[in-house]
Parts: C-alpha cells; structure tokens; sequence
C-alpha cells in the first residue's frame, strides 16, 4: 500500500486528527513535541472526566 505524508501548516493535534480522518498515515511537522503535549493534556483532561 503507498502511504501518502501530510506536511506543512501541521502544528496541532486537530490537523493530525484532520489527516488521520482522510487517510494519511505519515506527517511531517516540527510541531512534534507541541502535538504530543497536547495530546497527553486531552489524555489526563479525559482521565479526570472519568
């Protein structure tokens, strides 16, 4: 299967989730660490909810 990478203006969890959502599997970004600080911010928020 090709994989198709997502780049460029990827800076949040949303647009990751907005790709995801259309198929693509790979991103390129040099947001990596703000997408992955806000995804483990939802993950306790959802936590908490519980």
């Amino acid at each position: 299967m090709m994989q198709v990478k997502a780049s460029g203006g990827i800076c949040t969890l949303d647009a990751v989730s907005a790709f995801r959502n259309v198929g693509r599997s790979r991103f390129g970004t040099t947001a990596t660490k703000a997408i992955l600080d806000e995804c483990k911010e939802r993950e306790t928020e959802m936590m908490l909810e519980e």
